[in-house]
């Protein structure tokens, strides 16, 4: 929670990793924020949730486009 600013931020990294190699493929840093209209737990609490859902959703959605799959060879 940022007091000062009044709002919530969430920031994750996720790396994508090919099993064949154990290399990470490629990484990405998702960040949300939210508004907090008080600063208290139920406020912050809310706002924290609000701005998670975004984050993973936003990850879910970049690991559904095949995010750091490396092709097999047939």
């Amino acid at each position: 929670i940022q007091a000062d600013r009044g709002e919530a931020v969430v920031e994750i990294t996720a790396k994508a990793v090919s099993e064949a190699t154990g290399r990470v493929t490629q990484a990405r840093i998702f960040t949300a924020r939210a508004p907090v209209a008080t600063i208290d737990a139920a406020n912050a609490a809310r706002a924290l949730d609000e701005a998670m859902n975004v984050v993973l959703l936003d990850i879910v959605r970049w690991a559904g486009t095949g995010a750091g799959t490396v092709p097999t060879a047939t």
